[in-house]
């Protein structure tokens, strides 16, 4: 009797895993093609019914929709960052991959609108590759839970990210003088987000813009933790770095970012790699900021910042710091400040290079295809 009863379930499993199998391997291959503006809900909508892996496709063209929120762990890919363009911002989850190679980039965002691009609260493992980013506001891309005060409630909305990458991506300059290309401010106090393991690889920060210009506003890239030290209630305040506030409790300060993140210990912080930040930047190309001068001064008395030394700077707490940070053959159009950073790995780094359209070929190409220019 064993015999012909084990067969039958041998089939029946058999069966059942090469049901699942197909299932599986049907969602991740599944393409929803898109080819005008009305189906673009519908193939979204489609693509996240069918799960994780499944892809939405435009075809080359222009394509017009609201801001929107992109479902996690769905891809998204086009013709190529100067054939297929989708005028509207997104707001980006977990488990995505947007682009692809070079034939299946796009263009993201608007000509005209403010919208700023973010994630979603506690967004991880996504990639973008090929991908040109386009605003006119005063921010490109914001990971800011900013505060203006240390009294402020604790801010976790959308800088509680890690494991993202941008490759070969392009970030058009907003053409606002006073703005900032990449924004990445954190609430460094208990219950406010981490972020670590960033990548920016083969990226062009400042690229032309519809009306042909191209820099960095104020600052390319700010990586800084919030609330400020130098707020009025700071460690730090006011304007004056001669004036620290001695009484500050530094246990307020619970993490910092990169290694010094919660959760980012095993990690290696940001790595900016093979990228150019071009044309003009009224402060800085990279602004790379923490809490160590501050916690130097309030610990040790200090009157001024210049009294803060290496042994000092490397005493300091872990949660203090913006730790483990990698730049490898950058050029910059302005400076690199540093204040303080730990684990910071600096090659092939050429920085105050002025104000030249320092690109690579391809993003010549692109400005010509998108703009003309």
């Amino acid at each position: 009797m064993r015999r012909y009863v084990a067969v039958p379930l041998l089939i029946t499993a058999v069966m059942v895993l090469m049901a699942v199998s197909a299932q599986t391997c049907f969602a991740r291959s599944a393409v929803f093609r898109v080819t005008s503006s009305r189906g673009i809900d519908k193939a979204v909508r489609q693509a996240k019914k069918r799960g994780h892996g499944a892809t939405v496709y435009f075809r080359a063209g222009t394509y017009n929709h609201r801001r929107m929120t992109w479902p996690s762990g769905i891809k998204l890919r086009g013709d190529g960052i100067g054939r297929t363009r989708l005028n509207f911002a997104i707001e980006f989850g977990s488990r995505s991959v947007i682009g692809g190679r070079q034939s299946a980039g796009l263009t993201i965002g608007s000509t005209s609108g403010s919208d700023e691009f973010c994630f979603r609260n506690g967004a991880h493992d996504t990639t973008f590759r090929s991908v040109r980013f386009r605003s006119r506001g005063a921010t490109l891309w914001n990971l800011c839970d900013f505060t203006r005060s240390w009294h402020d409630r604790v801010v976790n909305d959308v800088a509680n990210v890690h494991n993202i990458a941008w490759i070969g991506c392009e970030f058009e300059y907003t053409g606002d003088a006073n703005g900032t290309t990449f924004n990445v401010w954190w609430d460094a106090r208990r219950g406010g987000g981490n972020v670590y393991n960033l990548t920016w690889e083969g990226c062009t920060f400042g690229a032309k813009n519809a009306s042909g210009q191209f820099g960095s506003g104020r600052i390319g890239l700010l990586i800084q933790p919030s609330p400020p030290e130098h707020a009025s209630d700071g460690p730090r305040p006011g304007s004056a770095m001669s004036a620290p506030n001695y009484g500050f409790d530094l246990s307020k300060i619970t993490h910092g970012s990169g290694q010094a993140a919660t959760g980012g210990a095993h990690g290696y912080g940001f790595r900016i790699w093979n990228s150019s930040f071009v044309g003009r930047s009224s402060f800085d190309s990279f602004d790379l900021c923490d809490y160590v001068r501050a916690w130097a001064m309030v610990t040790h008395h200090l009157t001024n910042p210049g009294q803060v030394t290496r042994a000092m700077r490397a005493a300091a707490p872990a949660r203090f710091t913006t730790k483990g940070v990698s730049l490898r053959n950058v050029w910059m159009s302005a400076g690199f400040t540093r204040e303080f950073g730990r684990n910071v790995k600096v090659s092939r780094v050429r920085t105050n290079q002025g104000g030249a359209y320092h690109v690579p070929a391809i993003v010549r190409k692109h400005d010509r295809q998108l703009y003309g220019v």
